[in-house]
């Protein structure tokens, strides 16, 4: 029972000891970056038609990311975490919460979507997500992220602790890029769509977004096995 024992509390100690390296190499790859990036990247759909490339565009530009100088980004790709509005949210805030961000913040950070999007004549911007049913409007504030959001998750956990931490000095930019259609989807007029800015309450200090084309149109995915052309250029 006692060799049981010292057994047991070995194993529990080699556990606890990989968990800390673990949470170490995340805090250096995080730690003192000039840019950090996520790039989300969903082409399997369930209720809507399946995109070719937005899971390879995600990843194209995750590598590229990394192949820079003092530059790290992490893919978010097909998988349960893209599946649902709460999943791809709560992904997207595990990782900008990472000690290494918010303790030695980037210069620049970057968040790239690619997959499918929908713009409303109330000037709202949705991120679908794989499982997503987008044939109601009701449909898009309940099962799709919103850019506004997106964009207050970023203020909330990164943006704010950071200048409550270093002040304007060190305030992080934020470059959000959408690879998405801005088109209203089935079943919706477009009457009166104009620009998408977030509200001032739900956007960082400082900030950029980026869309891959303009409002009203649908952006390419690119031929099969290639790239998006926004993505490409």
């Amino acid at each position: 029972r006692e060799m049981e024992t010292t057994r047991e509390g070995g194993e529990s100690s080699t556990q606890a000891g990989v968990q800390n390296l673990d949470r170490g190499l995340a805090y250096c790859r995080w730690a003192g970056l000039r840019v950090a990036g996520l790039c989300i990247g969903v082409d399997e759909y369930a209720h809507i038609g399946n995109l070719s490339n937005a899971v390879r565009d995600a990843d194209a530009v995750c590598s590229g990311l990394k192949a820079a100088s003092n530059c790290y980004a992490e893919p978010i790709t097909n998988t349960t975490t893209t599946s649902t509005a709460v999943e791809l949210l709560r992904s997207v805030r595990r990782r900008i919460m990472e000690p290494g961000l918010l303790n030695d913040p980037p210069l620049l950070f970057v968040l790239h979507y690619a997959g499918h999007g929908i713009q409303t004549k109330e000037k709202k911007v949705y991120l679908v997500p794989g499982n997503a049913r987008t044939d109601h409007p009701d449909d898009l504030e309940r099962e799709c992220l919103s850019l506004d959001t997106l964009m207050r998750t970023l203020r909330q956990e990164l943006d704010e602790p950071v200048l409550q931490k270093f002040g304007e000095a060190r305030a992080i930019v934020f470059l959000v890029v959408l690879d998405a259609c801005r088109v209203p989807g089935p079943n919706r007029s477009f009457d009166g769509a104009l620009a998408c800015e977030p509200a001032p309450e739900s956007a960082p200090l400082r900030y950029t977004i980026v869309f891959s084309c303009s409002r009203t149109t649908t952006a390419s995915d690119g031929p099969s096995g290639g790239h998006s052309p926004f993505v490409r250029a």
